[in-house]
């Protein structure tokens, strides 16, 4: 494994790329980082050039500017220079959870730069039938995260989608991440990032 650094209007993105063959990019969401693909990545890396990366603002990927300014446009735009930066030919895409809303933006406006595109559990709560109450949720996460921090939104929205419980969370002394299974956190102060409203801003 390799690892790199591309330069993007307003960030650096850290990124990993292995194996040989055509490229296969992987797209985490919420505070998923390139850790959360390694073992996958590892498996694949003997048929396909697995290109694993932090977005923007995440983990090792500093960023200026707002977050304010943070869009699903914006996460696909990195994710396609990520794609020239390591190749002129079609790639195939994984996206996860939010990363997939950046992976199906991504493949609607540079379809010549896709050729496979797997969309896992995309949060895109416009096709739902119930739409309105995620939108709800959306900015109830947004606004207990300013009040309340990380951990108080995570809880918020993973009860709001049916993956958590009512009742008061116990705190440790750990972080969402460490809670869930996923290792330590690494990520910037900034916003539970996991869908996006119909203009296309990231909540």
């Amino acid at each position: 494994m390799k690892t790199e650094t591309l330069q993007v209007p307003g960030a650096s993105l850290y990124y990993e790329v292995r194996g040989s063959g055509p490229v296969l990019l992987m797209i985490p969401g919420g505070p998923m980082d390139a850790d959360g693909f390694k073992d996958i990545a590892d498996r694949l890396a003997d048929t396909y050039t697995v290109v694993t990366y932090d977005c923007r603002g995440n983990s090792r990927s500093p960023m200026q500017g707002s977050w304010d300014d943070l869009t699903v446009a914006l996460f696909a735009d990195d994710a396609r220079r990520l794609l020239d930066a390591v190749s002129t030919d079609k790639a195939d895409v994984l996206g996860s959870s939010g990363g997939a809303t950046y992976a199906l933006d991504l493949v609607a406006r540079y379809p010549g730069r896709v050729r496979t595109l797997v969309a896992h559990e995309p949060p895109v709560s416009e096709l739902l039938p119930d739409a309105a109450r995620y939108h709800a949720l959306n900015e109830q996460v947004g606004e207990t995260y300013r009040s309340q921090g990380t951990f108080a939104a995570l809880q918020m929205f993973t009860n709001g989608v049916g993956f958590g419980n009512d009742d008061p969370p116990e705190r440790a002394e750990q972080t969402p991440e460490d809670a869930a299974g996923a290792g330590p956190d690494r990520r910037q102060p900034g916003p539970v990032r996991r869908a996006a409203d119909p203009d296309h801003r990231q909540l």
